[in-house]
């Protein structure tokens, strides 16, 4: 009978442990974030830095506000203008998507892009870079403000850093994408060694009984 109740004991008490470890580490974020988000409003002409690449460079040719993009970078459009996205809309693949330079706002042909009239919206744009080529992309938005003529501003702007993967206009890595901290590995490790310690003892004290 003792050594079932010691048994039982154990068992109980490994319960508590795995459950107690299994909560720090439930607690600490996840290392790995997956959108890259840069919230820096700068007025055109500018070049937007993705990746350590240019893969989007906005400038004034003529009379239009152009979006060019490099590394085999291209946006959402419709005609020869670059699509103005509302908030959420989802950017992938099997989307129209633009040759590397399109209107965003006025030009001698007229409003292009509906950027016009300092109107905000989102543009989506895919690029290749590093390990995503041929058909690997990166996706991702840019925050986008037109003015009057050739004026404009962006805003802020993202990608995802996983090729193929979609992201949604205005998407920002969520708060739990924070390396743990030093203190929160700590208590993760320090919960795992208790565990061990006090399981061990446990196991002596059966075996002595």
């Amino acid at each position: 009978m003792a050594k079932k109740r010691h048994r039982g004991t154990l068992e109980k008490h490994l319960m508590a442990y795995s459950a107690a470890a299994a909560g720090v580490l439930a607690l600490a974020p996840s290392a790995e974030a997956t959108i890259q988000y840069f919230n820096t409003s700068h007025a055109v002409p500018y070049t937007v830095n993705m990746d350590s690449v240019n893969v989007s460079r906005f400038f004034v040719a003529g009379s239009a506000a152009r979006v060019q993009g490099t590394g085999g970078a291209a946006v959402i459009s419709s005609g020869n203008s670059a699509k103005k996205l509302a908030s959420g809309f989802s950017i992938t693949a099997g989307q129209s998507w633009g040759a590397a330079s399109k209107f965003l706002n006025g030009s001698s042909a007229g409003p292009k892009g509906k950027f016009n009239g300092s109107t905000t919206g989102y543009i989506g744009v895919r690029f290749h870079a590093g390990a995503c080529t041929g058909a690997q992309w990166y996706y991702g938005w840019i925050s986008y403000t037109g003015g009057a003529g050739n004026s404009g501003t962006i805003n802020s702007w993202a990608y995802q850093d996983s090729c193929n993967t979609p992201i949604k206009a205005g998407a920002t890595p969520p708060a739990s994408a924070a390396v743990p901290t030093l203190n929160q590995w700590g208590m993760i490790v320090f919960t795992l060694l208790l565990g061990g310690i006090a399981t061990r003892r446990l196991m002596k004290r059966e075996e002595e009984s």
